[in-house]
């Protein structure tokens, strides 16, 4: 495999702190792709606990390990043991967790179990950063009050954010259950 160096990379030198992620990159064509058009974090997804096992993001994580450019993968279920497993799978540079925080049935007792859970994360695999995303909601209203609560509580164990706007009219003008998974 060749070696890519992003322009974005070659430029840092010069005061550029913007990180651009793109996210759904399945396969190593598109991840090529992306770190040539200086894509910074090459994301992909996992969608299914049973079907964690994908070859092809298995090779596009490589691809971008050989790279400037960081790889992050979104597993869409959080059981540890499932958590674990993908991650000494595919050793990815971040773990990005996205679970709606707004959803939640009990949302002091499920806080706790995904903190505990990116606690464990950074326990067994130190060189795997933690991303979190937070909802944030397009108006003021009384889900306004929880991204800094969620922030606060996600603080300790996360090493970035990314904020999730939560659109109250819906998409499109359609009732559509907000953040979207994943």
């Amino acid at each position: 495999m060749m070696r890519m160096t992003s322009p974005r990379a070659a430029a840092r030198g010069m005061g550029d702190d913007m990180i651009v992620q793109i996210y759904e990159i399945q396969t190593p064509e598109e991840a090529e792709e992306m770190i040539l058009a200086g894509v910074d974090h090459v994301g992909s997804v996992l969608l299914s606990e049973k079907r964690w096992k994908e070859p092809l993001i298995r090779e596009t994580i490589d691809l971008v390990a050989e790279s400037d450019a960081r790889s992050s993968l979104i597993p869409l279920f959080n059981d540890q043991d499932a958590v674990f497993r993908v991650l000494d799978y595919y050793r990815p540079d971040i773990v990005h967790f996205c679970e709606d925080l707004n959803g939640l049935g009990d949302p002091d007792a499920d806080v706790d179990r995904l903190v505990a859970l990116q606690l464990a994360v950074r326990s067994r695999f130190p060189s795997v950063r933690i991303m979190r995303s937070i909802p944030v909601p397009d108006r003021p209203g009384p889900a306004g009050g929880s991204t800094m609560r969620w922030v606060r509580r996600f603080e300790p164990v996360s090493d970035f954010f990314l904020t999730d706007t939560l659109l109250s009219g819906g998409i499109d003008g359609m009732a559509v259950p907000q953040p979207v998974e994943g």
